[in-house]
């Protein structure tokens, strides 16, 4: 942290999962980072687009677009992390101490992510980090990320994975292949159980769609939290 920054954002969750932030996004940005705040130690949020920033609810307006991307890369690798939420907005005061906080109210996202260890001795910025990074700069990896707030669902997951699939489309005849991209049977799996759930039971009796050829919930998951970290990574 710089001596000029004039704010931070202090995030709240369960200690484990702080930390753990802590070590994915140290080398943003944006970065999270431990920080000693008025009397306390505290995980902070900090980036210099806050810098060009004059009031406390533009910060946390920022700062809770960023924690959505954040916290859905989080959910990338776990599904079953607590998620990270802002507590307060801290300003640095004249004399380079920091005040005591706004605490924020309401608008905040609580968001699902990841339980996950950390990089020790990686240099640079994580694949985590640079995720986040790609969905605060891209409209498209933005859009994919945006549907895995909160508690994602089946509707979610196959949004997801159009607005994946459709980009990854219009890729492959200058990118070639997404390397990993699971079998067409899996996603036929996949998509099955998703318009079963979307769909009323005449409507997919009517296309011929079976529960008996289609995959569970957690499976779901785990297929498309897969396929969008290899559709990450084969189009950075």
């Amino acid at each position: 942290m710089g001596t000029g920054d004039r704010w931070v954002v202090e995030l709240s969750g369960e200690l484990i999962d702080l930390h753990d932030a802590v070590d994915l996004f140290r080398d943003g940005p944006p970065t999270v980072q431990s920080y000693v705040l008025p009397h306390r130690e505290a995980v902070v949020l900090m980036t210099d687009e806050f810098e060009l920033l004059q009031a406390i609810p533009d910060v946390q307006i920022a700062a809770e677009r960023m924690l959505v991307a954040l916290n859905a890369v989080l959910y990338l690798e776990d599904r079953d992390r607590k998620p990270l939420s802002i507590s307060g907005v801290h300003k640095r005061r004249a004399n380079g101490t920091w005040d005591i906080g706004m605490i924020v109210s309401g608008g905040s996202y609580r968001l699902r992510g990841a339980r996950l260890r950390g990089q020790p001795g990686a240099i640079g910025p994580t694949r985590q980090s640079n995720w986040l990074q790609a969905g605060l700069r891209d409209e498209i990896v933005a859009d994919v990320l945006s549907y895995l707030r909160g508690e994602p669902d089946w509707i979610a997951l196959y949004k997801a994975y159009e607005a994946m699939n459709k980009d990854a489309n219009a890729l492959r005849p200058t990118k070639g292949n997404v390397t990993g991209w699971p079998s067409k049977a899996k996603i036929s799996a996949f998509t099955g159980g998703a318009q079963l759930h979307r769909h009323s039971k005449t409507w997919c009796d009517r296309h011929d769609i079976k529960s008996e050829d289609s995959m569970g919930f957690d499976e779901a998951s785990n297929l498309i939290r897969s396929m969008i970290k290899v559709w990450l990574e084969w189009r950075a």
